[in-house]
């Protein structure tokens, strides 16, 4: 029923208590985390990763890979839902109605859409932007 958003899926990890409230009161099998949220997550870690590798940033590797490690068993709680070509279909459709959205929302939004989701997010200005998409905020 729900697709928690990176933003939401961080303020899960840090710990936010509202976030935490709303998904301890929701059963786990009605919250779900999309390929998409998975990418962005990992995708940022191994980013970094390798930034440190070429030397391109001081800090030491430990942190960056203990994060990569800590966000396996995190985002495995919730059920994960690949991202497919019927929602790129959908996200191309939107790219073509909606602008000054970040594509990566927009690929969330369009995953959201055909899987009959409500996306969980903090960022409803963009979201708002986005046709025939259904988001809530559990922060607040």
């Amino acid at each position: 029923m729900y697709f928690l958003d990176s933003d939401t899926f961080r303020l899960y990890r840090d710990k936010n208590q509202n976030v935490l409230k709303r998904i301890s009161q929701t059963p786990l099998r009605d919250i779900w985390i999309s390929g998409i949220t998975v990418e962005e997550n990992l995708g940022g870690q191994l980013d970094l990763i390798e930034s440190i590798r070429k030397g391109k940033s001081h800090e030491i590797l430990d942190v960056p890979f203990e994060r990569l490690m800590d966000l396996i068993p995190l985002l495995s709680r919730f059920n994960l839902l690949a991202y497919g070509q019927e929602a790129e279909d959908k996200y191309r459709e939107l790219r073509q109605v909606c602008r000054n959205v970040k594509p990566m929302d927009m690929r969330l939004a369009a995953h959201a859409i055909v899987a009959n989701k409500i996306v969980v997010t903090r960022n409803a200005s963009d979201f708002d932007r986005i046709p025939g998409v259904t988001h809530i905020d559990w922060s607040k």
